[in-house]
């Protein structure tokens, strides 16, 4: 289990962190694109990147704001920053900016004096006047954590780590399930959520939705008292060798957990071309667990 933060929810994507209210949702439309919505209608949009543009902050901004106008098809002007991002100048240079002629914010584009990465806020109709009465999510902005911290990442109602070498490959978000892939040189990391685990029991025993979603006919380790199933595999040195010459990671393991309490199985399934070290699945699993 994970604690909530106490004015909000967390969320933590791909180096980006913010707490938003609790009745926002969020969508994730790429590795570095979040849309914020309440009962359907879209509020906030955030898009960032690390800075591959030269020159300074003006140079950037502006840059960022030519290419804006060619995908909205409206001229973008400046205008004055309002009091709800206000509390971003301290960390980043702040350009807000009206798209037509209405002269109030419809965004901004925000550049860290610390690190150099550009974050595109875009406001939907209202959500402006709604962040000045609120909770104010840029509060809590960020995108760098202190040196020596491993990345956190928090999405839905589900946070864990993850160490530096690791990088976001694919996700999906499907109705009933997510599954979040990570990659580094040498190791495979999938986070395999599932809810609400009581529906998934019905159709599917435990056993078979972890060998489903594991692709797994290895020999399967039960612990009842924890509600998990765990699964390893080494290759024999003949395998081994065809699975490097195919390129493929031939060591395996793999834990699932139901948490009965949450309504949640929450799963974890590595695969790497070296032995998966203990110290690795400790870490990741001591990590792994629902945000309350």
């Amino acid at each position: 289990m994970v604690e909530s933060e106490e004015q909000g929810k967390l969320i933590a994507w791909n180096g980006l962190r913010l707490v938003i209210p609790q009745q926002w949702e969020t969508i994730v439309r790429d590795k570095r694109h979040l849309i914020f919505e309440q009962d359907l209608h879209p509020l906030l949009e955030l898009r960032w990147q690390r800075s591959t543009l030269s020159g300074d902050s003006e140079k950037k901004t502006a840059a960022i704001l030519a290419q804006l106008e060619k995908e909205t098809s409206n001229p973008v002007t400046h205008v004055k920053s309002s009091a709800p991002l206000g509390a971003l100048q301290k960390i980043y240079d702040v350009a807000a900016f009206s798209l037509g002629t209405a002269g109030f914010p419809d965004g901004a584009v925000l550049i860290c004096k610390s690190c150099a990465t550009i974050i595109l806020i875009r406001f939907f109709s209202g959500t402006e006047d709604w962040l000045a009465k609120e909770s104010n999510p840029f509060q809590t902005l960020g995108c760098h954590l202190p040196q020596g911290t491993e990345p956190t990442w928090a999405i839905q109602d589900i946070s864990f780590q993850l160490l530096e070498d690791f990088h976001l490959d694919t996700y999906t978000f499907a109705f009933g399930m997510s599954r979040i892939l990570f990659k580094s040189s040498s190791t495979d990391v999938i986070f395999y959520r599932l809810a609400p685990a009581s529906t998934h029991l019905k159709q599917s025993s435990f056993e078979e939705l972890f060998r489903r979603f594991n692709d797994s006919t290895h020999p399967i380790e039960k612990s009842d008292r924890e509600h998990s199933l765990v699964s390893r595999h080494s290759p024999h040195p003949l395998q081994y060798l065809l699975a490097r010459l195919s390129r493929k990671k031939p060591f395996t393991w793999s834990h699932f957990r139901h948490l009965p309490e949450y309504d949640r199985i929450l799963g974890l399934h590595l695969t790497a071309s070296h032995p998966i070290k203990q110290e690795l699945t400790i870490f990741l699993l001591s990590n792994y667990g629902v945000i309350s």
